[in-house]
Protein backbone atom coordinates (compact mmCIF):
# COMPACT_ATOMS: atom_id res chain seq x y z
CA UNK A 1 0.00 0.00 0.00
CA UNK A 2 1.08 3.42 -1.29
CA UNK A 3 1.55 6.09 2.03
CA UNK A 4 -0.81 8.54 1.93
CA UNK A 5 1.70 10.94 1.81
CA UNK A 6 3.17 10.26 -1.71
CA UNK A 7 -0.32 11.36 -3.17
CA UNK A 8 0.06 14.56 -1.51
CA UNK A 9 3.49 15.34 -2.46
CA UNK A 10 2.27 14.75 -5.98
CA UNK A 11 -0.40 16.92 -6.06
CA UNK A 12 2.01 19.81 -4.47
CA UNK A 13 4.19 18.74 -7.52
CA UNK A 14 0.69 18.68 -9.44
CA UNK A 15 -0.11 21.77 -8.33
CA UNK A 16 3.14 23.49 -9.37
CA UNK A 17 3.09 22.22 -12.37
CA UNK A 18 -0.56 23.42 -13.64
CA UNK A 19 0.16 26.88 -12.67
CA UNK A 20 2.97 27.14 -14.81
CA UNK A 21 0.82 25.59 -17.67
CA UNK A 22 -2.08 27.01 -17.31
CA UNK A 23 0.24 30.74 -17.39
CA UNK A 24 1.73 29.92 -20.44
CA UNK A 25 -1.70 28.89 -21.60
CA UNK A 26 -3.13 32.25 -20.34
CA UNK A 27 -0.44 34.52 -22.01
CA UNK A 28 -1.31 32.15 -25.72
CA UNK A 29 -4.81 33.11 -25.30
CA UNK A 30 -4.06 36.62 -24.46
CA UNK A 31 -2.03 36.86 -27.89
CA UNK A 32 -4.33 35.06 -29.94
CA UNK A 33 -7.55 36.40 -28.92
CA UNK A 34 -8.92 33.47 -26.71
CA UNK A 35 -9.32 35.89 -23.72
CA UNK A 36 -11.56 38.03 -25.52
CA UNK A 37 -13.59 35.12 -26.98
CA UNK A 38 -14.38 33.84 -23.92
CA UNK A 39 -14.83 37.58 -22.49
CA UNK A 40 -17.64 37.88 -24.60
CA UNK A 41 -18.77 34.46 -24.40
CA UNK A 42 -20.31 35.13 -20.55
CA UNK A 43 -22.15 37.96 -21.66
CA UNK A 44 -26.01 37.22 -21.45
CA UNK A 45 -26.54 38.35 -24.85
CA UNK A 46 -23.94 35.72 -26.21
CA UNK A 47 -25.93 32.98 -24.56
CA UNK A 48 -26.24 30.36 -27.09
CA UNK A 49 -22.24 30.25 -27.92
CA UNK A 50 -21.49 31.09 -24.12
CA UNK A 51 -20.39 27.00 -23.34
CA UNK A 52 -16.81 26.63 -23.29
CA UNK A 53 -14.98 23.14 -24.54
CA UNK A 54 -11.60 22.73 -22.75
CA UNK A 55 -10.21 19.18 -23.70
CA UNK A 56 -7.99 17.77 -21.18
CA UNK A 57 -4.42 17.64 -21.31
CA UNK A 58 -3.47 16.67 -17.46
CA UNK A 59 -5.23 15.41 -14.34
CA UNK A 60 -4.95 14.60 -11.14
CA UNK A 61 -6.94 14.46 -7.79
CA UNK A 62 -4.81 13.30 -4.70
CA UNK A 63 -8.09 11.44 -2.57
CA UNK A 64 -10.47 9.76 -4.93
CA UNK A 65 -12.72 9.34 -2.38
CA UNK A 66 -12.54 12.32 0.33
CA UNK A 67 -12.37 14.72 -1.98
CA UNK A 68 -14.94 17.08 -3.74
CA UNK A 69 -14.30 17.62 -7.32
CA UNK A 70 -12.71 20.86 -8.96
CA UNK A 71 -12.04 22.51 -12.08
CA UNK A 72 -8.57 22.24 -10.71
CA UNK A 73 -8.69 18.30 -11.10
CA UNK A 74 -7.46 19.04 -14.87
CA UNK A 75 -5.23 20.52 -17.13
CA UNK A 76 -7.06 22.08 -19.84
CA UNK A 77 -6.54 23.93 -23.14
CA UNK A 78 -9.14 25.48 -25.35
CA UNK A 79 -11.48 24.20 -27.67
CA UNK A 80 -14.51 25.87 -28.73
CA UNK A 81 -17.66 27.09 -27.81
CA UNK A 82 -21.33 25.75 -28.26
CA UNK A 83 -24.75 25.97 -27.74
CA UNK A 84 -25.15 25.36 -23.75
CA UNK A 85 -27.85 22.76 -24.67
CA UNK A 86 -25.33 20.42 -25.76
CA UNK A 87 -24.84 19.40 -21.87
CA UNK A 88 -28.19 17.53 -22.19
CA UNK A 89 -26.81 14.65 -24.19
CA UNK A 90 -26.39 11.88 -21.82
CA UNK A 91 -22.59 11.17 -21.79
CA UNK A 92 -22.38 14.95 -20.71
CA UNK A 93 -22.64 14.96 -16.88
CA UNK A 94 -22.53 17.52 -14.24
CA UNK A 95 -19.27 17.57 -12.17
CA UNK A 96 -18.89 21.00 -10.30
CA UNK A 97 -20.77 23.96 -9.75
CA UNK A 98 -19.77 27.31 -7.75
CA UNK A 99 -21.39 30.43 -7.85
CA UNK A 100 -19.93 31.73 -10.65
CA UNK A 101 -19.19 28.94 -13.03
CA UNK A 102 -21.11 25.35 -13.82
CA UNK A 103 -18.11 22.52 -14.66
CA UNK A 104 -19.77 19.43 -17.01
CA UNK A 105 -17.28 16.49 -18.22
CA UNK A 106 -17.92 14.48 -21.34
CA UNK A 107 -17.20 11.11 -21.32
CA UNK A 108 -17.09 8.59 -24.55
CA UNK A 109 -20.31 7.30 -26.33
CA UNK A 110 -22.03 4.72 -24.22
CA UNK A 111 -19.97 5.37 -20.90
CA UNK A 112 -21.98 5.69 -17.59
CA UNK A 113 -19.76 7.21 -15.10
CA UNK A 114 -22.20 7.33 -12.24
CA UNK A 115 -23.02 3.59 -12.50
CA UNK A 116 -21.75 1.40 -9.22
CA UNK A 117 -21.13 -1.37 -11.69
CA UNK A 118 -18.28 0.99 -12.95
CA UNK A 119 -17.10 3.22 -10.20
CA UNK A 120 -18.50 3.54 -6.52
CA UNK A 121 -18.69 7.04 -6.80
CA UNK A 122 -20.11 8.94 -9.10
CA UNK A 123 -17.38 12.01 -8.73
CA UNK A 124 -14.83 9.46 -9.63
CA UNK A 125 -16.23 8.01 -12.55
CA UNK A 126 -16.43 11.51 -14.27
CA UNK A 127 -12.76 12.31 -13.45
CA UNK A 128 -11.70 9.01 -14.73
CA UNK A 129 -13.90 8.42 -17.57
CA UNK A 130 -13.87 12.47 -18.97
CA UNK A 131 -12.33 13.53 -22.36
CA UNK A 132 -13.17 16.63 -22.38
CA UNK A 133 -14.56 19.54 -20.23
CA UNK A 134 -17.39 21.94 -20.65
CA UNK A 135 -17.75 25.22 -19.12
CA UNK A 136 -20.80 27.07 -18.61
CA UNK A 137 -20.75 31.15 -16.81
CA UNK A 138 -23.90 30.47 -13.93
CA UNK A 139 -26.42 32.72 -15.80
CA UNK A 140 -26.30 30.48 -18.62
CA UNK A 141 -26.41 27.06 -16.16
CA UNK A 142 -29.15 28.74 -14.12
CA UNK A 143 -31.30 30.07 -17.78
CA UNK A 144 -30.20 26.06 -18.69
CA UNK A 145 -32.06 24.72 -15.83
CA UNK A 146 -35.08 26.66 -15.94
CA UNK A 147 -35.68 25.61 -19.35
CA UNK A 148 -35.33 22.08 -18.46
CA UNK A 149 -37.57 22.48 -15.17
CA UNK A 150 -37.87 20.06 -12.62
CA UNK A 151 -36.73 16.72 -13.08
CA UNK A 152 -38.71 13.91 -14.47
CA UNK A 153 -39.97 10.85 -12.32
CA UNK A 154 -38.93 10.14 -8.75
CA UNK A 155 -36.59 12.02 -6.83
CA UNK A 156 -34.66 9.98 -4.06
CA UNK A 157 -32.23 11.53 -1.46
CA UNK A 158 -30.09 9.06 0.77
CA UNK A 159 -28.58 11.09 3.71
CA UNK A 160 -26.31 9.06 6.04
CA UNK A 161 -23.40 8.74 8.17
CA UNK A 162 -20.01 7.87 6.97
CA UNK A 163 -19.35 4.18 7.04
CA UNK A 164 -22.96 2.86 7.51
CA UNK A 165 -23.64 0.78 3.97
CA UNK A 166 -25.23 3.57 2.16
CA UNK A 167 -23.56 2.87 -1.29
CA UNK A 168 -24.77 -0.68 -1.02
CA UNK A 169 -28.49 1.02 -0.45
CA UNK A 170 -27.91 3.31 -3.60
CA UNK A 171 -26.74 -0.19 -5.64
CA UNK A 172 -30.47 -1.39 -4.59
CA UNK A 173 -32.28 0.89 -6.47
CA UNK A 174 -29.49 0.93 -9.15
CA UNK A 175 -29.82 -3.33 -9.62
CA UNK A 176 -33.89 -2.49 -10.51
CA UNK A 177 -32.36 -1.18 -13.51
CA UNK A 178 -35.75 1.77 -13.54
CA UNK A 179 -33.43 4.73 -11.45
CA UNK A 180 -30.15 6.47 -12.71
CA UNK A 181 -28.69 6.16 -9.92
CA UNK A 182 -25.42 9.54 -8.41
CA UNK A 183 -23.56 8.19 -5.12
CA UNK A 184 -21.89 11.17 -3.71
CA UNK A 185 -21.79 13.30 -6.89
CA UNK A 186 -19.77 16.48 -6.79
CA UNK A 187 -22.38 18.88 -7.47
CA UNK A 188 -24.34 17.96 -4.59
CA UNK A 189 -21.33 17.92 -1.97
CA UNK A 190 -20.37 21.81 -3.99
CA UNK A 191 -23.76 23.12 -1.99
CA UNK A 192 -22.41 22.69 1.45
CA UNK A 193 -22.86 26.51 2.05
CA UNK A 194 -26.65 26.59 0.65
CA UNK A 195 -28.47 25.78 3.54
CA UNK A 196 -30.46 29.17 4.37
CA UNK A 197 -33.61 28.04 3.46
CA UNK A 198 -34.62 31.99 3.31
CA UNK A 199 -31.76 32.97 0.70
CA UNK A 200 -33.03 33.44 -2.38
CA UNK A 201 -29.65 33.03 -4.57
CA UNK A 202 -28.95 29.64 -2.63
CA UNK A 203 -32.50 28.48 -3.53
CA UNK A 204 -31.98 29.25 -7.20
CA UNK A 205 -28.40 27.40 -6.99
CA UNK A 206 -29.63 24.80 -5.61
CA UNK A 207 -32.56 24.36 -7.51
CA UNK A 208 -30.61 24.45 -11.08
CA UNK A 209 -28.33 21.80 -9.64
CA UNK A 210 -30.46 19.67 -9.15
CA UNK A 211 -31.94 20.10 -12.43
CA UNK A 212 -29.03 19.89 -14.15
CA UNK A 213 -27.49 16.85 -12.70
CA UNK A 214 -30.81 15.27 -12.58
CA UNK A 215 -31.52 15.45 -16.30
CA UNK A 216 -33.65 13.66 -18.54
CA UNK A 217 -32.01 11.00 -20.31
CA UNK A 218 -32.45 11.01 -24.01
CA UNK A 219 -31.18 7.46 -24.91
CA UNK A 220 -31.43 4.05 -23.12
CA UNK A 221 -34.47 2.63 -21.76
CA UNK A 222 -36.87 4.68 -19.57
CA UNK A 223 -36.58 5.29 -16.24
CA UNK A 224 -38.31 6.04 -12.92
CA UNK A 225 -36.64 8.84 -11.07
CA UNK A 226 -33.05 9.65 -10.04
CA UNK A 227 -31.44 8.69 -6.61
CA UNK A 228 -28.66 11.03 -5.24
CA UNK A 229 -26.95 9.30 -2.41
CA UNK A 230 -25.99 12.60 -0.47
CA UNK A 231 -22.04 12.90 1.50
CA UNK A 232 -22.44 12.49 4.91
CA UNK A 233 -20.47 15.74 5.50
CA UNK A 234 -23.11 17.67 3.13
CA UNK A 235 -26.24 16.14 5.25
CA UNK A 236 -26.86 20.12 6.21
CA UNK A 237 -28.48 20.32 2.26
CA UNK A 238 -31.37 18.37 3.67
CA UNK A 239 -33.70 21.13 4.41
CA UNK A 240 -33.03 23.06 1.47
CA UNK A 241 -33.72 20.35 -0.90
CA UNK A 242 -36.91 19.73 1.35
CA UNK A 243 -37.75 23.33 0.68
CA UNK A 244 -37.20 22.54 -2.70
CA UNK A 245 -38.51 19.55 -3.16
CA UNK A 246 -41.61 18.57 -0.78
CA UNK A 247 -42.82 15.83 -3.04
CA UNK A 248 -39.41 14.32 -3.00
CA UNK A 249 -37.82 11.11 -0.76
CA UNK A 250 -35.66 11.60 1.60
CA UNK A 251 -34.13 8.78 3.47
CA UNK A 252 -31.51 8.42 6.37
CA UNK A 253 -29.30 5.31 6.99
CA UNK A 254 -26.83 4.86 9.87
CA UNK A 255 -25.28 1.84 12.02
CA UNK A 256 -23.68 1.45 15.91
CA UNK A 257 -21.81 5.03 15.58
CA UNK A 258 -18.55 3.64 17.38
CA UNK A 259 -18.68 0.58 14.75
CA UNK A 260 -18.73 3.25 12.12
CA UNK A 261 -15.91 5.57 13.76
CA UNK A 262 -14.09 2.42 13.88
CA UNK A 263 -14.30 1.13 10.65
CA UNK A 264 -13.63 5.22 8.82
CA UNK A 265 -10.52 5.39 11.76
CA UNK A 266 -9.32 1.75 9.76
CA UNK A 267 -9.36 3.59 6.31
CA UNK A 268 -7.21 6.57 7.57
CA UNK A 269 -3.92 4.97 6.17
CA UNK A 270 -5.62 4.63 2.54
CA UNK A 271 -7.35 8.19 2.38
CA UNK A 272 -4.52 11.05 2.00
CA UNK A 273 -7.45 13.52 3.13
CA UNK A 274 -8.07 11.65 6.10
CA UNK A 275 -4.41 11.28 7.24
CA UNK A 276 -3.74 14.80 6.36
CA UNK A 277 -6.36 15.81 8.70
CA UNK A 278 -5.03 13.85 11.56
CA UNK A 279 -2.00 14.79 11.36
CA UNK A 280 -3.20 18.70 11.45
CA UNK A 281 -5.55 17.86 14.04
CA UNK A 282 -2.70 16.44 16.14
CA UNK A 283 0.58 19.03 15.63
CA UNK A 284 -1.03 22.20 13.73
CA UNK A 285 -4.74 22.43 15.45
CA UNK A 286 -4.84 26.27 14.77
CA UNK A 287 -4.54 25.38 11.49
CA UNK A 288 -6.50 22.34 11.33
CA UNK A 289 -9.23 24.22 12.78
CA UNK A 290 -9.59 25.84 9.56
CA UNK A 291 -9.94 22.39 7.77
CA UNK A 292 -12.68 20.70 10.35
CA UNK A 293 -15.76 19.60 8.84
CA UNK A 294 -18.92 21.30 9.74
CA UNK A 295 -22.68 20.57 9.31
CA UNK A 296 -24.62 23.51 8.69
CA UNK A 297 -28.93 23.27 8.54
CA UNK A 298 -31.35 26.10 8.91
CA UNK A 299 -34.92 25.01 10.23
CA UNK A 300 -37.91 27.32 9.06
CA UNK A 301 -37.87 29.13 12.28
CA UNK A 302 -34.24 30.33 12.54
CA UNK A 303 -30.98 31.02 10.50
CA UNK A 304 -28.20 28.81 9.76
CA UNK A 305 -26.65 27.17 12.82
CA UNK A 306 -23.90 25.05 12.68
CA UNK A 307 -22.99 21.61 14.66
CA UNK A 308 -19.15 22.24 15.30
CA UNK A 309 -16.19 20.18 16.69
CA UNK A 310 -15.09 23.47 19.19
CA UNK A 311 -12.41 21.12 21.01
CA UNK A 312 -10.11 19.36 18.33
CA UNK A 313 -8.68 15.69 18.55
CA UNK A 314 -6.77 13.63 16.92
CA UNK A 315 -9.97 11.92 15.90
CA UNK A 316 -12.11 15.05 15.03
CA UNK A 317 -12.33 14.03 11.43
CA UNK A 318 -13.53 10.69 12.54
CA UNK A 319 -16.04 11.90 14.48
CA UNK A 320 -17.18 14.43 12.85
CA UNK A 321 -18.39 12.39 9.41
CA UNK A 322 -19.91 10.40 11.63
CA UNK A 323 -21.53 12.20 14.70
CA UNK A 324 -22.46 15.72 12.38
CA UNK A 325 -25.14 14.18 9.88
CA UNK A 326 -26.59 12.46 13.09
CA UNK A 327 -27.46 15.80 14.49
CA UNK A 328 -28.37 17.20 11.50
CA UNK A 329 -31.68 14.65 11.13
CA UNK A 330 -32.12 14.91 14.40
CA UNK A 331 -33.14 18.34 13.19
CA UNK A 332 -35.12 17.77 10.10
CA UNK A 333 -37.27 15.92 12.35
CA UNK A 334 -37.75 18.88 14.49
CA UNK A 335 -38.82 20.72 11.45
CA UNK A 336 -41.54 18.14 10.11
CA UNK A 337 -38.89 16.70 7.42
CA UNK A 338 -40.53 13.16 6.59
CA UNK A 339 -37.59 11.42 6.51
CA UNK A 340 -37.36 7.85 8.13
CA UNK A 341 -34.07 6.44 9.17
CA UNK A 342 -33.17 2.46 8.50
CA UNK A 343 -30.08 0.61 10.26
CA UNK A 344 -27.35 -1.09 8.43
CA UNK A 345 -27.63 -4.09 10.92
CA UNK A 346 -30.87 -4.73 9.79
CA UNK A 347 -30.69 -4.00 5.95
CA UNK A 348 -27.81 -7.00 6.37
CA UNK A 349 -29.63 -9.12 8.58
CA UNK A 350 -32.96 -8.50 6.47
CA UNK A 351 -32.49 -7.44 3.37
CA UNK A 352 -35.56 -8.44 1.99
CA UNK A 353 -37.76 -6.70 4.75
CA UNK A 354 -35.72 -3.51 4.95
CA UNK A 355 -35.60 -2.76 1.34
CA UNK A 356 -39.09 -3.93 1.05
CA UNK A 357 -39.83 -0.71 3.10
CA UNK A 358 -37.66 1.67 2.28
CA UNK A 359 -39.34 0.66 -1.79
CA UNK A 360 -42.53 1.35 -0.17
CA UNK A 361 -42.24 4.12 1.26
CA UNK A 362 -40.82 5.71 -1.85
CA UNK A 363 -44.07 4.04 -3.70
CA UNK A 364 -41.45 1.87 -5.57
CA UNK A 365 -43.12 -1.55 -6.91
CA UNK A 366 -42.39 -4.63 -4.85
CA UNK A 367 -42.07 -6.29 -8.03
CA UNK A 368 -38.28 -4.56 -7.61
CA UNK A 369 -37.00 -6.47 -4.96
CA UNK A 370 -35.59 -9.55 -6.52
CA UNK A 371 -33.15 -7.76 -8.73
CA UNK A 372 -32.59 -4.98 -6.07
CA UNK A 373 -31.17 -7.88 -3.85
CA UNK A 374 -28.42 -8.76 -6.11
CA UNK A 375 -26.99 -5.95 -4.62
CA UNK A 376 -26.30 -7.82 -1.80
CA UNK A 377 -24.54 -10.18 -3.95
CA UNK A 378 -21.05 -8.02 -4.69
CA UNK A 379 -19.21 -5.33 -2.83
CA UNK A 380 -20.73 -2.14 -3.67
CA UNK A 381 -17.52 -0.28 -3.38
CA UNK A 382 -15.29 -3.16 -5.29
CA UNK A 383 -14.42 0.14 -7.69
CA UNK A 384 -12.53 2.08 -5.25
CA UNK A 385 -10.01 1.72 -2.84
CA UNK A 386 -12.26 1.24 -0.42
CA UNK A 387 -13.25 -2.20 -1.66
CA UNK A 388 -13.18 -5.36 0.77
CA UNK A 389 -10.06 -7.11 -0.54
CA UNK A 390 -7.98 -3.47 0.34
CA UNK A 391 -10.11 -2.48 4.08
CA UNK A 392 -9.42 -6.46 5.21
CA UNK A 393 -5.51 -6.25 4.29
CA UNK A 394 -5.04 -4.39 7.75
CA UNK A 395 -7.15 -2.95 10.21
CA UNK A 396 -6.09 0.43 12.33
CA UNK A 397 -8.02 -0.32 16.01
CA UNK A 398 -8.36 2.68 17.13
CA UNK A 399 -8.36 3.36 20.87
CA UNK A 400 -10.56 6.37 21.88
CA UNK A 401 -9.45 8.26 25.05
CA UNK A 402 -11.04 9.87 27.46
CA UNK A 403 -11.28 13.15 25.76
CA UNK A 404 -12.50 11.79 22.39
CA UNK A 405 -15.45 9.79 24.92
CA UNK A 406 -16.12 12.95 26.53
CA UNK A 407 -16.18 15.03 23.17
CA UNK A 408 -18.77 12.61 21.75
CA UNK A 409 -20.75 12.59 24.65
CA UNK A 410 -20.95 16.21 25.23
CA UNK A 411 -21.81 16.91 21.37
CA UNK A 412 -24.17 14.61 21.69
CA UNK A 413 -25.77 16.48 25.13
CA UNK A 414 -25.47 20.18 23.23
CA UNK A 415 -27.73 18.76 19.92
CA UNK A 416 -30.17 16.58 21.57
CA UNK A 417 -30.09 13.40 21.01
CA UNK A 418 -28.82 10.33 22.72
CA UNK A 419 -25.60 9.18 23.56
CA UNK A 420 -24.99 7.49 20.83
CA UNK A 421 -21.94 5.44 22.27
CA UNK A 422 -24.50 3.56 23.61
CA UNK A 423 -26.19 3.03 20.10
CA UNK A 424 -29.53 3.99 20.85
CA UNK A 425 -32.48 3.76 18.34
CA UNK A 426 -32.60 6.94 17.02
CA UNK A 427 -35.89 8.54 16.79
CA UNK A 428 -37.90 8.30 13.47
CA UNK A 429 -36.13 5.20 12.95
CA UNK A 430 -38.52 2.13 11.30
CA UNK A 431 -37.62 -1.07 13.12
CA UNK A 432 -37.95 -4.04 11.00
CA UNK A 433 -38.46 -7.68 12.33
CA UNK A 434 -35.29 -10.21 11.75
CA UNK A 435 -35.63 -12.89 9.61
Amino acid sequence: MIHPIIPILIALLYFIVRHILHGLRNIVWLMNGTWRLVKESRKEENYERSAHVLSIAGRYRYDSVALSTRLRDFILYHDGFIHPEYVLRDEVTLYHIDRRQAVFVECADGDTPWRLDDHSFSRDGQYRKAERVIVLPIRSAYRLAEKLGRPAGKLVFIGNIARCGSTLLSQAFEKTGHFVNYTEPGAISDLIDCTDVQDAEARQHVSATVSLLCKSRLNGPPVEGHVVKIMATVTGVVPMLHSLFPNAYYLFLYRHHLASMKSLASLTPMLPFAYLQQFLDRWFPALARRHAIYQKFASKDRSVEDCRLDTLTPKSFIITKILAPTFVFHHCLENGIDMPAFRYEDLAESPRPTLGAIFSYCDISEKYLDEALKSMEVDSQEKSMLSRKNTTKKKMKPIFGDEDVKLIRELCRQNGIPDVLDYPILKGTTLIEAK
